[in-house]
């Protein structure tokens, strides 16, 4: 149980550590006289003392792969509503409503048992700048995936790990992009 105690600190560190690098950039992208580097040392530091302890019975379930389709169809269901014209929050607030809604009616599949919370995590991600592309929603989708396999067996009664997962997945996707276009 110490090592489960441990590795949930760990994440909750990683999760915050980059939550306070992402928050970094936008104060140093306003002010433009912040010192970057000092951010990169804080959270590579916290990084490396978040990986420190994991625990031995650690068991990724990739078996559940009708979760990661559900967040897909999530993400590129509130992106398509947004096409369409309606507000990034309405449409994800009806992809949500749309995944709480399905296991109603069809009680008797257990997989749609499953639908409502990795749908809610897609919608976050579709809740994303109009401007990007479906690839863009794609790419994040798929780290948000890998992040939500990694982060079940840990974060298990944890508020508000769906959203914080699609941010994660989301400014993963935008360091691969800018990366892409500053080389």
């Amino acid at each position: 149980m110490k090592s489960r105690t441990t590795a949930l600190y760990s994440i909750i560190l990683l999760i915050f550590s980059i939550q306070c690098f992402f928050m970094g950039m936008i104060v140093y992208e306003q002010a433009q006289e912040l010192e970057a580097w000092i951010f990169v040392v804080l959270f590579a530091l916290l990084i490396a003392a978040s990986f420190q302890a994991y625990p031995k019975d650690y068991h990724i379930d990739f078996t559940k792969w009708w979760d990661c389709t559900f967040i897909y169809l999530g993400a590129l269901g509130t992106y398509g509503l947004q096409v369409v014209g309606f507000d990034p929050v309405l449409s994800a607030a009806g992809m949500g409503l749309i995944g709480a809604i399905i296991p109603k009616f069809q009680k008797s599949n257990p997989l749609f048992q499953l639908l409502p919370a990795p749908i809610y995590c897609g919608a976050f991600i579709g809740m994303t700048n109009f401007t990007n592309d479906p690839i863009f929603i794609l790419i994040a989708a798929t780290f948000t995936c890998l992040l939500y396999f990694l982060s079940k067996p840990i974060l298990v009664g944890i508020g508000g790990k769906l959203g914080t997962l699609a941010f994660i997945g989301v400014v993963l996707t935008y360091s691969v992009y800018f990366g892409l276009n500053f080389l």
